[in-house]
């Protein structure tokens, strides 16, 4: 999922490719935002829409990043919180979609070892990483929260 934090209004906004957002979904309302491929059921656009939620179709078989990004600049979104998983995280990196980056630790360990980023981001050389500029680290009650600013590499 991805929240949002913009400057002029707060909303939910989710990534379902098949668009698999169930009604009930606490999130389902008039401050949700759904990106979904092109080819989603019009039976489910609807009872969303119905509900509130405002529909973005941004790619054909997946959704497409820069679209949906796209569609959110003309909604006046211009910042994101991205609380998804791996996949999607390195799906937003290799977008170069990313400008900020803030990875929270908890002071527990659960999970199956997955990987912060999942996915081909096409780097196999150290040249070639993705910087981070201008780092800072914060204590928030018991969590570590790692901040900076993400370096392109064409840049």
């Amino acid at each position: 999922d991805l929240h949002s934090f913009p400057t002029r209004r707060s909303s939910d906004l989710n990534l379902y490719s098949k668009l698999r957002l169930p009604l009930e979904a606490k999130v389902v309302g008039e401050d949700c935002i759904v990106g979904c491929c092109e080819n989603v059921s019009r039976e489910k656009i609807e009872e969303l829409t119905n509900k509130g939620v405002k529909i973005i179709k941004a790619g054909k078989n997946k959704v497409d990043l820069r679209k949906f990004m796209a569609e959110l600049a003309k909604l006046e979104i211009d910042s994101v919180l991205l609380e998804g998983g791996a996949t999607l995280a390195a799906s937003m990196f290799k977008e170069q979609l990313v400008d900020e980056i803030r990875l929270y630790m908890a002071p527990m360990i659960f999970g199956n070892g997955k990987s912060f980023l999942e996915g081909e981001l096409d780097i196999d050389d150290v040249s070639d990483a993705i910087r981070i500029e201008g780092m800072k680290v914060e204590k928030i009650n018991e969590d570590v929260v790692l901040s900076g600013n993400v370096k392109r590499n064409n840049a």
